[in-house]
């Protein structure tokens, strides 16, 4: 898994997993996401989970301080592709929407952005 910031709408980062990331009973089906976010008229950031293309989940990032987004997501194993999507830049009377993602944890696998 790889994540990095973008200020522009878009992919946030993207890598398939190159180990299982597991739990103590098998491959991880949670997604942490620890993110943080810039509000513009009001309305966070949208940040959007995909497995292997799917969409497991989105949110509203409304945090301004790091904060933990859980996704339910299907077992991960290697090769599985994991992405992170922000879907709403947008600059509003002057402020900027932006979405800052920290890391991603699945199982005991942790994730840092570029």
């Amino acid at each position: 898994m790889q994540v990095g910031t973008l200020a522009d709408a878009g992919l946030i980062g993207t890598q398939p997993v190159s180990n299982t990331a597991l739990n103590a009973d098998g491959p991880a089906t949670e997604l942490t996401v620890r993110a943080r976010g810039t509000l513009a008229g009001n309305v966070g950031p949208i940040m959007q989970a995909r497995v292997d293309g799917v969409v497991v989940g989105s949110t509203e990032v409304r945090a301004t301080e790091p904060s933990d987004y859980t996704f339910a997501v299907p077992p991960l194993v290697p090769g599985s592709k994991v992405d992170v999507v922000y879907t709403n830049n947008a600059v509003i009377d002057g402020v900027d929407r932006n979405l800052f993602v920290s890391h991603l944890i699945a199982g005991t696998t942790y994730a840092l952005p570029d």
